[in-house]
């Protein structure tokens, strides 16, 4: 048997859809600061400073994930989970690659063996 390059596994928390890109992420409202973390199963991890009470924290990681990605608050929605720490992210008018250059944190998830399908 040849030697092989070992295939890399499609991208779990990232997918283009016809409006942009789709990011599944994993929130944790309250933190001290707020950071990208991780992954955390098939979700990149979202630590944030705003407490989970009356919708604060969703608008919060709407305006987070705005400033990461230097595009505009309307620009980021919330499709899945708003009373959930799991949320499907929907990333107006962007592509999966601009995502993966966003964060450095994002960058080494990227490059670490995950690519998108």
């Amino acid at each position: 048997m040849e030697n092989q390059a070992p295939k890399k596994k499609s991208c779990p928390w990232i997918k283009q859809s016809p409006q942009g890109v789709i990011l599944r992420v994993h929130v944790q409202p309250g933190a001290k600061r707020d950071e990208v973390s991780g992954l955390h199963g098939n979700r990149v991890k979202i630590r944030i400073q705003a407490p989970p009470q009356d919708g604060r924290a969703n608008k919060y990681l709407c305006r987070y994930i705005a400033k990461l990605t230097q595009s505009s608050k309307n620009s980021v929605e919330i499709l899945r989970g708003g009373k959930s720490r799991a949320k499907d992210l929907l990333l107006r008018d962007t592509s999966t690659e601009t995502v993966n250059l966003w964060h450095p944190k994002l960058r080494r998830i990227w490059t670490d063996g995950w690519i998108t399908s």
